[in-house]
């Protein structure tokens, strides 16, 4: 029978992601342009 292995638990940590996932993404990820574009289109709709 394989041995049992717990994760260190930590009460005092704030939460277990980043407050805002943009954090994460670089600034000149391909996925900021698409954002872009699609946010452009939706205002030339409006």
């Amino acid at each position: 029978m394989s041995k049992v292995i717990f994760k260190q638990y930590n009460q005092g940590q704030i939460s277990l992601f980043s407050s805002r996932l943009d954090e994460k993404i670089p600034t000149n990820a391909p996925v900021r342009l698409v954002r872009a574009i699609s946010r452009t289109g939706k205002r030339n709709n409006e």
